[in-house]
């Protein structure tokens, strides 16, 4: 027996210590409802919950930014829904006017209706917003046209005893090459019309700053695209960053495009990392500034109009924007004599190429100005070059399946081509009812593209609340406590913190009985 250290007293102290601390931890996570509150409780359960935590929290805020994404796509689509009752009227109007029993002052009232609707296509088309951003405008549009969201304009000029060729200029939309990025594409499309006959090709131009393509490799590559597409051996020249096609004569066969040439400007010096696509038809995104086509010969000069009976001599001095045709003429003879030909051509009666312009802006709303002896036509704002869309994150990670892209194409009247829509004429005014009958189908096929984002943001919606509720079950397993279980460890912890202290007590007692033998 010794009284200089009492062992049992040392053990049965260091098991209420131990019982305590159970006990502390006990009471914790019961008092919390955690059964990890700091790393020491479980260093690898903590790792993965705080992982699946921020997994969570993404998932919840994507549920937000879906429910978000439905409420642009049904703000939009609510504003095409009257635009399409608009366009319906517009058809409605264009039928009436198309009427023989109208008189001409009958058909102005008729055109006064029809202005007041295209303008508040275009009030809707600038006004309709989400948060402060632009649906209907062009700005969330996926795709470009050369001019005016339809078809790109046309020239041809021939005096009627020269209808063997055409000598036309066509300046590709002009674009500045240092301002496209990697991936962008820049699509040019070649519109003209040999001997009466439409031609069209498209010429797709990728930007990849990781290949350094040399200016002449440019030009070369252009001029493989247009030698294809039109059958014709072109000559290339440089001058003050225009690139000019030139076509060489090639013999009689070729004769039909001699003099002709396509020009692309503002270019760029430096011109790197531009390859041509090929095979590529469809129209995309286009960076560019101040798009324009330049159209030559078109001076009132073919007084030959005054003499010729054959609409195929009309059509080769017509100038087409966006489906509406238009010849100059500088005396009223050779209008009339133009009207008996083909009364669907607007024909201007001008003295020079600024009233000409004049006249052809207002009747399109387009802009045009005079370059010389050349007019040029700029595509307007928001038909030039569309925009990238707009893009819902409705995932946890930046991944591009997380990313869903909102597109409205231009619906303002210059986008449904339905601008400077005339129903004055009785011949123009059955010709405008396909140009409004195009119109509805463009905002019918935008409409059922934003039905369609909406029914996908919905089951987007769906999976997402499932797997938000999927990942929070697993998390709680490994972070939440189970409260029976742990009553029970307490309740155990408990009691062994009682007998401890009455241990420690009895273990204090025993080294009286020393006492014993001394007596």
């Amino acid at each position: 027996m010794i009284v200089q250290h009492n062992i049992m007293a040392l053990n049965s102290y260091n098991r209420l210590g131990t019982n305590n601390n159970a006990v502390q931890k006990n009471l914790e996570k019961l008092s919390s409802g955690y059964r990890i509150n700091r790393a020491g409780d479980d260093a690898a359960g903590l790792a993965i919950s705080e992982k699946m935590r921020a997994q969570i929290t993404g998932l919840e805020r994507a549920q937000l930014n879906a429910k978000d994404g439905i409420s642009l796509v049904q703000t939009a689509e609510g504003a095409l829904t009257e635009v399409h009752s608009m366009l319906n009227r517009l058809v409605e109007l264009g039928v009436e006017s198309a009427n023989g029993i109208y008189q001409a002052t009958d058909r102005d009232k008729i055109q006064a209706e029809v202005n007041q609707i295209t303008e508040e296509i275009d009030r809707i088309s600038k006004s309709t917003n989400f948060n402060g951003i632009k649906l209907l405008d062009g700005s969330l549009g996926s795709s470009t046209a050369n001019v005016d969201g339809g078809s790109a304009i046309t020239a041809t000029q021939t005096d009627a005893t020269q209808a063997q060729y055409v000598g036309a200029n066509a300046v590709l939309n002009g674009v500045t090459f240092a301002s496209l990025t990697k991936g962008d594409v820049l699509t040019v499309t070649v519109n003209t019309r040999i001997n009466g006959t439409d031609s069209a090709q498209t010429f797709s131009l990728t930007y990849n700053p990781d290949k350094h393509t040399q200016l002449s490799d440019l030009q070369d590559a252009l001029n493989a695209q247009i030698k294809e597409a039109f059958g014709a051996d072109f000559k290339v020249t440089d001058n003050t960053q225009v690139l000019t096609f030139e076509a060489k004569e090639a013999g009689a066969d070729k004769a039909i495009v001699s003099g002709m040439s396509w020009t692309v400007k503002n270019y760029n010096d430096s011109a790197s990392g531009v390859v041509v696509a090929t095979g590529s038809t469809s129209m995309t995104e286009t960076k560019g500034v101040d798009a324009y086509t330049t159209v030559s010969g078109f001076d009132g000069g073919a007084t030959a109009l005054t003499k010729t009976s054959s609409s195929a001599d009309v059509e080769k001095n017509t100038l087409t924007i966006n489906g509406q045709k238009f010849v100059m003429v500088k005396d009223k003879d050779a209008a009339a004599n133009v009207n008996k030909i083909d009364s669907g051509i607007n024909v201007i009666v001008a003295k020079d190429l600024d009233q000409a312009a004049a006249d052809i802006e207002k009747a399109t709303g387009i802009k045009v100005a005079v370059d010389g002896n050349n007019l040029k036509v700029f595509a307007p704002k928001g038909a030039a070059s569309g925009g990238a869309g707009l893009t819902l994150q409705v995932g946890d990670t930046a991944d591009s399946f997380n990313k869903v892209t909102v597109s409205v194409d231009n619906m303002s009247s210059a986008g449904l081509g339905v601008n400077g829509l005339t129903v004055t004429d009785q011949g123009i005014a059955a010709d405008s009812i396909t140009r409004v009958k195009s119109a509805i189908e463009k905002v019918s096929v935008n409409r059922g593209r934003l039905g369609a984002l909406q029914n996908r943001l919905e089951h987007t919606l769906n999976n997402l609340a499932t797997t938000t509720e999927n990942m929070t079950n697993a998390e709680s397993r490994i972070r939440d406590t189970d409260m029976a279980q742990e009553m029970m460890a307490f309740t155990k912890n408990n009691v062994l913190v009682q007998a401890a202290q009455s241990m420690l007590a009895q273990a204090n007692q025993q080294p009286q009985q020393v006492l014993q033998l001394l007596r």
